[in-house]
């Protein structure tokens, strides 16, 4: 599973590493500019130019561009508040509970040019920082640059030339530049202040300068030496360790202590060889120079010194422990300048340490892992932490390790006691300036891996404690080395806070700091608990990190000169919403400990809004919105929205009170806020409207009520007054809702608010529709008061605008046009409010308060609307219908402007479409108006058809199908029309036309096709029954004129209609005639009856001539009926055949018959309506089945039929009309039973059978003779 150790550069050779910029001539860099990193460039020092970004192994991401347009009140304060907070420096980075970055020094000028001016890659410098001194180090291939960090004014720059190559350096590369590099140390000089240098080439070249003052002048006066490496072997560390001396370790295996004095105590170069036990030749070898192992020795991957770090004094005070890392082992070691070295221990600690991995879970699906020895630094526990890089399955990136050994004081052996695994994930370059380092500050427990673009803050104890510290410019800006302090190592209390300070190429010098205390306080709170509450506890840890990441990034990463980058793509898969939500309530409550303490509400209030807008701002930058909850994304727009409502409120509240105003109208908002307060239990405050805006600028949706009840409650004597009230709490709704909707308009893309909330939003509250509409009718009012006794009451002098557009002194006239001006505000407000509501009422699934709402926007638009045109603000009220789509508004407004209105309904067709096109064609339709709806331009044909075909406006619709020429389907929709129309002269013209339009659609040459035929045969019938009421109607009108005496009364007319008609049918089925006036009444009004209705009022008469016609027709309509249902059709047809068996007398012809002759009886028969009815049926060719015998004719319908024909008649009448139908019934039964009824109907159908035959022989006579 493991692969054997190798050396970080070997390891990285045989792998493919990322791109980095490695193998560059020295000369083949990018440009860099000398500027000053927290100094913008400016006109008037042209040596500060701006940072071009260079290709390199990990570009930061570049900061993006301010996304969130600040609120444009009082643009100038706005822009001055910016720019005033952009030209800070922040000295303080980053701060959270446990842990803080600040700017502990920039760098010097000449410092800066190595950096950014032409030269060598940021690869080819590192440094590091002597805490205890105070001295900072910048090492290149040929110089050190050596400088005190806390002096506060210019420092003094020292400069020492490196020991010489044994080769040109003039054409090196990148990686030949890296792997040259001397190695540099500060040399503190005991009982003084001054301090020396140090350093040594990688071929083992040292030079010793006894004081920093030689680098002024004297860099030449120096000490030096070389120790003699073998052929491949090269120095890899130099370790102070003093008072025991420096160490110097190659990569073979072989350690030096390096003397700067000598026996007496005077200076002195000198080496000795850290040996183990050999043999005399061994030994005398080692002191020689020459280490025996050859090349075979530095080939070894495992003999490497990766580093050495210095211990505790055991020994006395000349003394030091010393743990010396390979790629493969640890070692202790013991030096002394008064005693010969001790070898105490060696470990093979790779292999505990892949023992140990090799049963861990987290790597147990790992088919390859390569693990590398970084770095060792002692502990104060009397142990050491190894930094150990794990890289799994040949990624790109590896992880970090933290494994701690101590001494085991019974076998003499390191014992692996902890190992803990780090979050951070990082690309590892080879070189020295680019390898991972340890800091233990003190000797823990804090904890830092300094890499080049970034510090990891952790600590060795059990809490689970992580921060990334990233550089924002990784291309520009570089950490090239770092110092800790030491001084408290050997004390045995946990230190209360852990600093380590890092030297960076741009950023100057950064102190990064842990609270120790904060941290403990998580390992002690990390106790086995139960899983449940174990994943709870995780979760509220995850949402506080990431709440605390997003406070930094707020409060510290706004400021564009901040050299850290804030980034939350590790840290933001929970609690993200919950983190984002918490901290702008925080903010927008004052609650935040970050907010400054700023007495001008004006600043206070901006600097509040500025921290709001950077919460959405920070998370876009880290391409973490889509992870943000669109309720999430919906809160901190809300609360982004209140504020710039305060902002605004506060700004006109604000200008009111330093010009001194104090009259009624000028304190409403105080007034409001107080009330506003007391509603809230908040403790009386002496300055309720400042604590308003400090602390309950949550609250500000709560205004508006408590404007209305203050306005509601004020009795004001003075109209003028009361306007000036009303134009006040106008300006105070319009502050709140404008600057609101505003901000959310202008700002919805930045919040990716691409679909509805699922949340009441706090300007969509129900109760601002009835506050709203409420202050908008009373603004109405008092317009038209005005209007009415313009003039009267007015104040002489008032102060009614405080932006400075009008003059301080103002008129009644000045007053009435704000006023009119807010109207149109007001209505706007109202109806963004409105839409809100309905639409988020859509997404909450409450249809019945859905369809309030919507019915109540329909009903006050027009309300709102329209009364603007009154007030000359006829294009205002054109532009609120066109933005909120009112196109029943807008129809109406565009139908009233007279010679206007046709180019503006054409310009609303164009623009809306269909949807003010159909809008237009309803009102022509409501007002009747067909002349203008049927007269639209042909490019509006389309849409006209449309609207008359999807609306169901076929009554109508057919005369633009004949205007267009779709004759068949015109006649098709006429036809239809015609079904349900209850006027019989309406109903005719419908079917003449419907007629004229069918032909119209034939082809004069198929006008006797069989198909033609019966589509006109069809309306033929249908024409017919009409004609069967104009010719009864006629009949009643010719009664009427037949009378000596007309009754006035309709009533009475219909009764004498019905006498002549009927007989005594009143007397005897008296249901029947009523029922039979009823239908001559509907014919008389010209009303069309059903085909059931018509063959009662056809069969019901006893005494008209004409009658057996009737009876005819009667058969006809049932023949041609489609209105008759299916199972009331067979009673229909018994009450036909009924009705004309019991016309004639069948008690006289059965008298008759007992002495009349063949003759007389034959003619009687002939007479009655049976026989002529069968007659007229044959010759009709009826079906078979719709003759029936006179015992088949009897009554026998269900009350439930009856009821549900007749259908509005109350029972009562019900019943009479049954009575009626057994009466009938009862005169049949006699006819059938006493009068031979049976016998004369045969008798008739022989008849007319000898007759059919005679007719059929004389036809056939007659053809006969014809041919």
């Amino acid at each position: 599973m493991f692969t054997t150790p190798r050396t970080t550069l070997s390891k990285r050779s045989l792998r493919a590493p990322p791109e980095n910029p490695i193998g560059r001539s020295i000369f083949s860099t990018t440009t860099r500019s000398s500027q000053n990193p927290y100094t913008k460039p400016t006109a008037n020092n042209p040596n500060e130019t701006e940072v071009k970004p260079r290709s390199s192994k990990g570009t930061a991401p570049q900061r993006v561009k301010k996304s969130l347009r600040t609120l444009e009140i009082e643009k100038p304060l706005v822009d001055a508040l910016l720019t005033e907070s952009a030209q800070k420096t922040p000295q303080v980075l980053l701060k959270s509970d446990k842990h803080a970055v600040s700017v502990l020094g920039v760098l010097p000028a000449e410092i800066a040019g190595l950096f950014s001016g032409e030269g060598c890659p940021l690869e080819c410098f590192y440094g590091s920082l002597d805490v205890n001194s105070g001295y900072a180090i910048v090492i290149t291939l040929t110089d050190c640059y050596v400088w005190s960090y806390k002096q506060k004014s210019s420092p003094t720059i020292y400069t020492f030339q490196m020991p010489k190559l044994n080769f040109s350096s003039q054409f090196l590369s990148t990686n030949e530049i890296i792997r040259n590099l001397p190695f540099v140390s500060i040399v503190p000089v005991a009982g003084s202040k001054e301090v020396g240098i140090l350093a040594c080439s990688p071929e083992g070249e040292f030079r010793y300068w006894e004081s920093i003052s030689y680098g002024l002048a004297s860099s030449q006066k120096h000490r030096s030496m070389r120790i003699y490496l073998a052929e491949h072997e090269r120095g890899t560390c130099l370790a102070n360790c003093e008072p025991a001396g420096f160490v110097f370790g190659t990569s073979a295996s072989n350690l030096y202590r390096i003397s700067l004095t000598n026996s007496n105590g005077q200076p002195a170069l000198s080496y000795s060889p850290l040996s183990r036990p050999l043999g005399v030749f061994a030994r005398m070898g080692s002191l020689l120079g020459y280490n025996g192992g050859g090349e075979s020795t530095s080939t070894d991957p495992s003999s490497e010194i990766v580093s050495v770090c210095a211990g505790a004094s055991p020994e006395g005070r000349h003394s030091r422990d010393i743990y010396v890392l390979t790629n493969q082992h640890l070692q202790k070691w013991t030096i002394s300048k008064a005693y010969p070295e001790k070898d105490i221990t060696e470990r093979d600690v790779l292999k505990d340490i892949s023992a140990m991995l090799d049963s861990h879970p987290m790597f147990a699906q790992a088919s390859d892992l390569v693990v590398d020895l970084l770095d060792v630094q002692y502990s104060r526990e009397d142990g050491v932490i190894v930094l150990v890089s794990l890289t799994i399955d040949q990624e790109t990136v590896s992880m970090f390790g933290l494994f701690s050994f101590e001494l085991d004081g019974t076998s003499n052996q390191f014992v692996l006691t902890s190992q803990k695994f780090l979050k951070h994930k990082n690309t590892l370059f080879a070189g020295v300036t680019s390898k991972p380092r340890l800091a233990l500050s003190n000797g823990g427990p804090a904890a830092f891996i300094l890499l080049p673009e970034c510090i990891v803050a952790t600590t060795i104890l059990n809490a689970d404690f992580e921060e990334i510290i990233p550089l924002r410019n990784a291309s520009t800006d570089r950490i090239i080395g770092f110092g800790f302090d030491d001084t408290k190592l050997w004390s045995r209390e946990r230190a209360a806070s852990g600093n380590v300070l890092a030297l960076c190429t741009q950023s100057g010098i950064l102190d990064v700091s842990l609270d120790m205390e904060k941290i403990g306080e998580m390992e002690e709170h990390d106790v086995p608990v139960k899983k449940e509450v174990e994943l709870s506890d995780e979760q509220k840890k995850q949402a506080h990190h990431v709440k605390s990441k997003l406070e930094q990034a707020v409060f510290f990463g706004s400021h564009e000169e901040n050299p850290l980058l804030f980034n939350l793509s590790r840290d933001a898969d929970l609690g993200l919403d919950k983190a984002a939500v918490k901290l702008s309530e925080e903010i927008l409550q004052s609650k935040s400990k970050y907010i400054p303490a700023i007495m001008e509400v004006k600043m206070q209030l901006q600097e509040r809004f500025n921290r709001l807008n950077n919460i959405i701002q920070f998370i876009r930058e880290s391409n973490l919105l889509h992870k943000l909850s669109i309720s999430a994304r919906y809160k901190l727009c809300w609360n982004c929205e209140k504020m710039a409502s305060a902002l605004d409120l506060w700004y006109y509240q604000n200008t009111l009170l330093s010009r001194g105003q104090r009259q009624p109208h000028t304190l409403l908002l105080t007034k409001a806020i107080e009330s506003c307060l007391r509603s809230l239990g908040a403790p009386s405050q002496e300055d309720a409207t400042r604590t308003f805006f400090r602390f309950h600028t949550s609250e500000i949706g709560l205004l508006p009520q408590h404007i209305s009840e203050l306005l509601r409650r004020l009795k004001v004597e003075q109209s003028g007054e009361r306007n000036l009230l009303t134009h006040e709490a106008n300006k105070i709704f319009l502050c709140i809702f404008k600057s609101a909707y505003a901000y959310r308009r202008d700002h919805s893309d930045a919040y990716g608010l691409c679909e509805r909330a699922h949340e009441e939003s706090w300007t969509s509250k129900n109760a601002y529709l009835d506050i709203i509409y409420a202050q908008y009718q009373l603004t109405e009012k008092a317009i038209k008061e005005f209007n009415r006794d313009f003039g009267a009451g007015q104040p002489d002098h008032f102060d009614m605008n405080v932006d400075g557009e009008i003059d301080a002194t103002e008129s009644s006239h000045a007053l009435l046009k704000s006023l009119k001006d807010q109207l149109c505000e007001l209505a706007d407000v109202l109806f963004q409010v409105f839409t809100e509501r309905i639409d988020y009422l859509k997404g909450k699934n409450d249809a019945p308060a859905l369809a309030a709402a919507q019915e109540k926007y329909e009903t006050v638009r027009p309300k709102v609307t329209l009364p603007l045109v009154s007030m000359d603000r006829t294009e205002v009220a054109f532009q609120l219908a066109e933005r909120y789509q009112d196109y029943k508004t807008l129809v109406l407004l565009s139908v009233n402007l007279g010679e206007e209105s046709q180019a503006r309904i054409d310009y609303y067709i164009n623009l809306f479409k269909e949807p003010f096109a159909y809008e237009l064609y309803s009102y022509y339709l409501e007002n009747g108006q067909l002349y203008q709806l049927m007269n639209q331009k042909d490019f509006y044909s389309g849409a006209l058809h449309e609207f008359l075909e999807n609306g169901g406006h076929t009554h109508i619709s057919w005369l633009h199908d004949i205007h267009i020429g779709r004759y068949t389907q015109a006649s098709s929709k006429l036809l239809q029309e015609t079904v349900g129309e209850k006027e019989n002269l309406q109903k005719k013209t419908m079917l003449s036309l419907a007629k004229l339009s069918y032909l119209a659609s034939v082809d004069s040459t198929n006008l006797d096709s069989e198909q033609v035929q019966g589509s006109l045969e069809q309306i033929d019938d249908t024409l017919d029954l009409v004609t069967v009421h104009e010719v009864l109607q006629e009949s009643y009108h010719s009664i009427l004129e037949s009378m000596d005496k007309v009754p006035k009364k309709i009533d009475d007319r219909i009764l004498s209609i019905s006498a002549i008609n009927t007989g005594d049918l009143r007397e005897a089925k008296p249901a029947m005639e009523q029922q039979y006036r009823q239908l001559v009444k509907k014919i008389m009004d010209g009303q069309v009856l059903d085909s059931e209705s018509l063959i009662d009022v056809l069969t019901l008469p006893q005494n008209l001539d004409n009658q057996v016609d009737n009876y005819r027709i009667a058969l006809g309509v049932y023949r041609r009926a489609k209105d008759i249902p299916q199972d009331r059709a067979e009673y229909v047809l018994r009450t036909i055949w009924r009705r004309v068996i019991l016309r004639d007398s069948w008690e006289y012809i059965h008298k008759l018959s007992a002495h009349a002759g063949d003759d007389e009886l034959l003619a009687a028969l002939k007479d009655t309506a049976l026989y002529c009815t069968l007659v007229a049926a044959h010759d009709g060719e009826y079906p078979a089945d719709m003759y029936l015998q006179p015992a088949e004719t009897h009554f026998h319908t269900s009350k439930e039929d009856l009821i549900a024909r007749f259908v509005g008649m109350l029972e009562h009448q019900v019943e009479l009309l049954i009575q009626d139908y057994q009466a009938e019934n009862r005169q049949l039964d006699t006819s059938i039973t006493q009068h031979n009824l049976l016998g004369f109907y045969n008798e008739i159908v022989r008849l007319i059978q000898t007759e059919m035959a005679s007719d059929k022989s004389a036809d056939m006579d007659m053809d006969i003779e014809t041919d």
